[in-house]
């Protein structure tokens, strides 16, 4: 187990912080596994924060509450692996974003709060969270979950939505065989607290750990997911991206958000690459 001091580096205070966005990525795994973080100085969670094989480099976003001395806790179930953590933000104590220590609020490979079976093609599952997994029973807007999908029959997506609204034209998750894949899903409440989990196609297990949520009339303004860069039908941009090459994206005006914003959450996906890389994401105009 490593535990990681947060508060007073990488930008954030260190002192008044109540959560952190780290961005972790697991690489040079030599066993298949998972990690998980949580505060530091409380009983490891039944949770994980992103899973990983060998020979694949796999990040996840965490929105974690911070424990002991401003520190997190990560622990990997098996084998070694390198760590990586990048600080992209924090929430005040007394503001905003209401971090929990993970729970897990749905496991379809053993019944929890679903039937005890795969999730189907062109299947949707309804999950309450209001009064779950230390959500409370009223008064939440959004929540933020860890969503992952395991023993996937076939290359399909996920799309997380309040329950009740119209499907929207957005992903959380791709899924391919033989692969565990995991994503943090910030996702707006239906006025029952309840949230909609459609698969496309194929079956696939489903678990959800709830990390946190947003109360009604904070700074954080969820939306029904809308698409706002695809580059492979010229949404935004046009064409695949080669190296070490740049797109600006106009987010403002766009989906919901107004003019004035001065933060989004994007759901940003990767498609038919030709080579390992990565994609970074950062405001317009900075270096």
């Amino acid at each position: 187990m490593l535990e990681l001091q947060v508060a007073g580096r990488g930008g954030i205070p260190p002192g008044a912080v109540g959560a952190v966005a780290l961005n972790v990525t697991a690489t040079n795994a030599d066993e298949v596994g998972y990690l998980t973080v949580w505060p530091a100085g409380e009983p490891m969670p039944e949770a994980s924060s992103l899973n990983f094989i060998p020979s694949n480099t796999v990040p996840n976003l965490t929105l974690a509450k911070l424990g002991r001395d401003g520190r997190l806790s990560i622990a990997c179930s098996a084998g070694t692996l390198d760590v990586i953590g990048d600080a992209a933000g924090w929430f005040p104590a007394s503001n905003g974003y209401r971090p929990l220590t993970p729970a897990r609020v749905l496991d379809s490979r053993r019944g929890l709060n679903i039937a005890m079976r795969k999730v189907g093609p062109a299947e949707t599952i309804r999950l309450t969270l209001a009064g779950r997994g230390g959500v409370p029973s009223s008064g939440a807007d959004a929540v933020v979950l860890n969503l992952t999908a395991s023993e996937l029959s076939s290359i399909s997506y996920i799309t997380v939505y309040p329950s009740g609204a119209e499907r929207p034209n957005a992903s959380n998750l791709n899924l391919r065989p033989q692969h565990t894949v995991p994503n943090l899903v910030i996702a707006k409440l239906s006025d029952a607290g309840a949230i909609d989990i459609f698969n496309a196609s194929g079956e696939t297990n489903v678990i959800a750990d709830v990390v946190g949520y947003f109360p009604h009339d904070t700074g954080h303004h969820p939306l029904q997911p809308a698409r706002i860069l695809d580059t492979r039908v010229a949404i935004g941009a046009r064409g695949k991206l080669g190296p070490r090459v740049a797109v600006d994206v106009d987010a403002s005006c766009h989906g919901g958000v107004p003019a004035n914003a001065t933060a989004v959450v994007l759901n940003v996906t990767v498609a038919e690459p030709d080579a390992a890389g990565y994609v970074s994401v950062w405001p317009t105009g900075d270096a």
